[in-house]
C-alpha cells in the first residue's frame, strides 16, 4: 500500500479485518512480524510511538477515551501531550503553565472545541469535542502523514463535518491522509483512492467513481474479490 502527498487513501473493511494492528503497526504501537513501512524513504517499522511521530506521523487513533486522551487531564495538558518536550512550552522536566494555557486556547478556537476552557478536565467534553480536541492536538504538528481511524465514531452531524473539512484541508496541504473507516459513505465521500482489507490482508483497490456502498460491502465480506466462494 503506498499513499501519496496530497491524496486521502480510504481503507474499508469490516472491522476485526486487519485495519486495527496496520493502523497500530504505523503508529508505533505494535511491531510488524513482516514487512517495511516508510515514510518518506525512511523505514520507521518496529521504532516507537515517540520515533514515529517524530518521522512524520499524526495519528488520531479509533478509540479516543483509551488511546487519545487522558480524560482525567485539563485540555491545556492533552493537548500537549506527545509534544511537551518542545523548548516553547517549559523548560527541562517543567511546563510553563500560561504557555500550555495560550497554545490551548488557539487551538480550542481553531477548531471550536467547546466550551473553550484550557483548564477545564477532557472527561467533561461531549464526545464530539472530545474528538474534535484530539483533532487539533495532531493536526497542529504539521505531520506530513496523518493516521486517521474511525474519525467521526459516535460524533454529532455538526463535529462530523468539521473534522471531514480538516481533513480535506490536510490533503490540500500535500499531506498523506491514511482514512480508516467502516463507514462507506465517508469512506466514497472523502477518498481519493480507496482499498478494501479482508481477513489481514488488502483485497481491491479502486476509485470512488468507479464503485459504490454495495460492490465495496461485498468486497469487505469476501463475496467478491480473491478467495470469494
Amino acid at each position: 500500500m503506498t499513499v501519496a502527498a496530497g491524496e486521502i487513501l480510504g481503507l474499508a473493511g469490516v472491522e476485526g479485518n486487519g485495519q486495527g494492528e496496520l493502523a497500530e503497526c504505523i503508529a508505533g504501537l505494535r511491531a510488524p512480524r513482516r514487512g517495511e513501512i516508510v515514510i518518506a524513504g525512511h523505514a520507521v517499522h518496529g521504532r516507537s510511538p515517540r520515533q514515529c511521530a517524530a518521522a512524520g506521523v499524526a495519528h488520531i487513533p479509533a478509540d479516543r477515551l483509551h488511546r487519545g486522551l487522558v480524560p482525567s487531564m485539563t485540555l491545556a495538558e492533552n493537548l500537549v501531550l506527545g509534544c511537551h518536550r518542545e523548548p516553547a512550552l517549559g523548560r527541562g522536566p517543567l511546563l510553563d503553565p500560561k504557555a500550555l494555557a495560550d497554545r490551548a486556547a488557539t487551538l480550542l478556537r481553531e477548531h471550536d472545541v467547546r466550551p473553550p476552557t484550557p483548564g477545564l478536565f477532557a472527561e467533561r467534553l461531549s464526545g464530539g469535542n472530545q474528538q474534535k480536541l484530539i483533532a487539533a492536538r495532531e493536526l497542529s504538528r504539521g505531520a506530513p502523514v496523518l493516521l486517521v481511524a474511525h474519525p467521526t465514531r459516535g460524533v454529532d452531524l455538526g463535529a462530523a463535518e468539521a473534522i471531514h473539512g480538516r481533513l480535506l484541508a490536510e490533503r490540500d496541504a500535500g499531506h498523506a491522509v491514511l482514512l480508516i473507516s467502516s463507514d462507506l459513505t465517508e469512506i466514497l465521500a472523502l477518498s481519493d483512492r480507496v482499498c478494501v482489507m479482508y481477513e489481514g490482508r488488502l483485497t481491491h483497490e479502486t476509485r470512488p467513481s468507479q464503485t459504490d456502498e454495495r460492490t465495496l460491502g461485498l468486497h469487505m465480506t469476501g463475496r467478491i474479490g480473491p478467495g470469494a466462494a
